[in-house]
């Protein structure tokens, strides 16, 4: 539905891990959880324990209290999350309130551990830049946006924070590993795959899709692309040149 609702059926619906143009890639992991099941859906909450109230209509939390959830995004991911809070409420029973918020606001907020659940772009194309900033892209507390209880403890060595999952903690002996293997041999690839099959299966985030981004340009600018990559890995605009354009 968001697929046909905003990018008009050109977008691949695919779940937020690493892309096909990496080495290691395995076609499982595009579509790990990425269906639309809402019979599974609703057998996973019942899995954990979140009972619908008496009228069938929100699920509960373990202090009887109703499941809600706020879903905060900044304006570029409003459309996006207006839909997925109408589905999470109609169709599973969590109740879920979209709220757009600033960006750097939602920053501070997220830093403090403030917030339920949040919208965000999930860009990473080229496979060098994963080996960038010690793997941020493959552990998911590389960036500000992540469990900050988690980074915490990794930054304190253990005395602050939260202590991380089991499967977080090996991820990132992984991550090591594979900053110091050789690119393209075989332990390289190895140990990817190890990362990217952790990473996938414990669904730090919940993809949605790939779709096309429409940039509009004036006419009256010359020298500017009909075409390109606009991903954080190739620095958005940058390799076009934005200062040789010019006003005809």
């Amino acid at each position: 539905q968001i697929n046909e609702v905003l990018y008009f059926g050109r977008a691949e619906v695919r779940q937020a891990t690493i892309p096909e143009s990496v080495s290691f890639y395995e076609e499982w992991m595009g579509e790990h959880f990425a269906q639309f099941d809402v019979d599974q859906a609703n057998a996973l909450l019942d899995e954990v324990g979140l009972a619908w109230d008496d009228s069938g209509e929100v699920r509960l939390r373990p202090d009887g209290e109703p499941l809600e959830i706020v879903l905060e995004c900044w304006e570029e991911f409003c459309p996006h999350s207006e839909l997925v809070a109408e589905m999470w409420t109609d169709n599973i029973g969590v109740k879920t309130t979209m709220s757009q918020i600033e960006r750097t606001l939602w920053l501070e907020g997220n830093q403090a551990n403030e917030g339920d659940a949040y919208a965000h772009p999930y860009d990473p194309i080229a496979e060098p830049n994963l080996r960038a900033a010690s793997c941020s892209r493959m552990r998911p507390l590389g960036s500000d946006s992540y469990a900050p209880l988690w980074r915490a403890w990794y930054n304190s060595s253990g005395e602050q924070g939260e202590e991380p999952s089991e499967a977080n903690q090996q991820l990132f002996a992984l991550c090591d590993q594979y900053a110091a293997s050789v690119p393209g041999s075989d332990e390289y690839k190895e140990i990817g795959r190890e990362i990217a099959t952790l990473y996938t299966e414990q669904l730090y985030s919940l993809g949605v899709s790939v779709a096309p981004r429409v940039i509009i340009l004036s006419n009256r600018l010359g020298n500017t692309p009909t075409e390109g990559m606009f991903s954080g890995d190739y620095m958005f605009w940058v390799p076009y040149r934005g200062d040789q354009w010019y006003i005809k």
